[in-house]
């Protein structure tokens, strides 16, 4: 299904991946940040969303679908045929 997908589509796949990636990267990255970084006790009692930043997720996700995706997809295009290689999508349909 996704090479199938990736073949009609390859921009888009690779946006919504590009995103989705990001963003759980993000929230990772923040949940180590507030284990490293001991809250007070005020803190604490507060829910999880109180540390979460939102904002900062969607900006790092809006970027990587409009911006990462599109260039990388630019990018690892220049360097298959460079390299002389089989772009990605045919071997993920040969598997």
């Amino acid at each position: 299904l996704l090479g199938a997908v990736l073949q009609t589509h390859p921009v888009r796949v690779k946006c919504i991946s590009s995103g989705i990636v990001m963003c759980f990267s993000d929230l990772t990255a923040q949940i180590l940040a507030s284990r490293t970084n001991p809250a007070t006790e005020e803190e604490e009692e507060e829910l999880w969303h109180a540390w979460y930043e939102w904002h900062r997720s969607m900006q790092i996700c809006i970027w990587a679908m409009f911006i990462h995706g599109p260039m990388m997809h630019v990018y690892y295009g220049l360097l298959e045929s460079a390299a002389n290689i089989r772009p990605c999508t045919q071997v993920i349909h040969f598997v």
